[in-house]
C-alpha cells in the first residue's frame, strides 16, 4: 500500500529521472542500439518503488520481473561482446586463412550456447528452482561426452591453437612426420597437405601441434650443403681452383646464391670438399631440379679438368 501521495510523486520522479539518465548514457555510447527499453524501464520502476510500501507478494514479482529483464539484457550484451570478439579474431586470422572460418564460427556457437546455459541456470536459481541436480547432471554429461569424444575434442582444441597461434597457413610449405608438402586445407579435425610426391596426406590437427613442424615458407633463404670427394693424385693447382669454378657454376643457377666451397678433410686417400649455397624463397619449388643441375655440372667439369671423383 502507498503511505501517502508524496510517495507517488517520489516514485514517479525517481523512476523518470533514472530512465532518462540511462537513456542519455546509452545515446552517448556504442551500446545504445543493444539496450532494451524494457530493461531500463524495469530498473527505473524498481528503484522508484523503494519509496513505496507494497505487499510482499508484489515485491517478489517485481524482483522476478527485474531479474528477467536483466537476464534478457545480459543475453543481448553477451551476444554483442561475442560478435565483437569473433570479428576481431576473424579479421586477424580468418581473412588470411579461409579454412579458419569454420573453427571461428564453431567458437562463436560454443560461446553463445555457454552464455545461454549460464543465464538459464541463474534465472532458475533466482526464482527458487533447485538447480544443484541440473548442474550436477550437466557436469556428469559433459564428462561422459568428453571421454567418448576425446580424440575429436583434442583435434578441435588443436584447430583452435592453429587459428590463434598460426604456426602455418594455407599454401605454405611445411614438413611434419617425414612428409613435406603444401598446406591445402585446415579443418576442424584434420589438416590436408599436398605432398611433393603428389598425394594428399591428411593429418589429425593434434599431430600438427604436438611435435616439431618445419615451416619452409617462412624462411627467407634455405641453406643447402653437400660434399664431394676428389681422389688423391690431383695437382695442387687444380685443387685450389675448385672453389672458384664451383662458385661460378652454382651462381649461374637462377635463385641460387653461392656461399662457400672448402677442403674439409684429407684423410682416407681422398680430398673432401664441402659446398654450400642459399636457395631463395622464389626458387624453393625448383630446388631439387637446380641441385641436380649443379651436381651434373660439377661431374662434367671434373671430367673436363681431369679430376677423378673418389669411389
Amino acid at each position: 500500500m502507498i503511505e501517502s501521495i508524496e510517495g507517488w510523486f517520489i516514485f514517479g520522479g525517481l523512476s523518470a529521472a533514472f530512465y532518462l539518465a540511462m537513456e542519455a548514457v546509452t545515446r552517448l555510447t556504442r551500446i545504445r542500439q543493444h539496450t532494451r527499453k524494457g530493461f531500463m524501464l524495469a530498473w527505473a520502476l524498481f528503484l522508484g518503488h523503494q519509496w513505496l510500501k507494497v505487499p510482499e507478494d508484489a515485491e517478489i514479482w517485481i524482483k522476478r520481473v527485474l531479474l528477467l529483464a536483466t537476464l534478457m539484457q545480459g543475453w543481448a550484451y553477451g551476444l554483442v561482446l561475442i560478435d565483437v570478439a569473433l570479428e576481431r579474431l576473424s579479421s586477424a586470422h580468418g581473412r588470411s586463412n579461409p579454412s579458419s572460418r569454420a573453427t571461428i564460427a564453431l567458437l562463436g556457437t560454443t560461446a553463445r550456447v555457454g552464455l545461454g546455459l549460464l543465464l538459464v541456470v541463474l534465472g532458475l536459481n533466482n526464482v527458487g528452482v533447485n538447480v544443484t541436480a541440473l548442474v550436477a547432471g550437466l557436469g556428469v554429461g559433459g564428462i561422459a561426452v568428453a571421454l567418448a569424444a576425446q580424440s575429436l575434442l583434442t583435434d578441435l582444441l588443436a584447430s583452435i591453437t592453429i587459428v590463434l597461434d598460426q604456426p602455418f597457413g594455407i599454401g605454405e610449405l611445411v614438413s611434419v612426420e617425414g612428409v613435406t608438402g603444401t598446406v591445402d586445407r585446415i579443418g576442424i579435425k584434420t589438416t590436408r597437405i599436398r605432398a611433393q610426391t603428389g598425394e594428399t596426406v591428411i593429418f589429425p590437427n593434434q599431430v600438427m601441434v604436438r611435435g616439431a613442424l618445419r615451416n619452409h615458407s617462412r624462411q627467407n633463404d634455405a641453406r643447402v650443403a653437400f660434399r664431394i670427394e676428389i681422389a688423391n693424385g690431383a695437382r695442387a693447382e687444380d685443387v685450389a681452383a675448385i672453389p672458384s669454378w664451383i662458385g661460378d657454376l652454382v651462381s649461374k643457377t637462377p635463385g641460387i646464391a653461392f656461399e662457400s666451397a672448402h677442403v674439409v678433410d684429407l684423410s682416407g686417400g681422398r680430398i673432401q670438399f664441402e659446398v654450400a649455397y642459399q636457395v631463395s624463397l622464389e626458387a624453393r619449388a625448383g630446388a631439387k631440379a637446380a641441385h641436380h643441375e649443379i651436381l651434373v655440372g660439377i661431374l662434367r667439369e671434373c671430367g673436363r679438368r681431369g679430376l677423378v671423383l673418389a669411389a
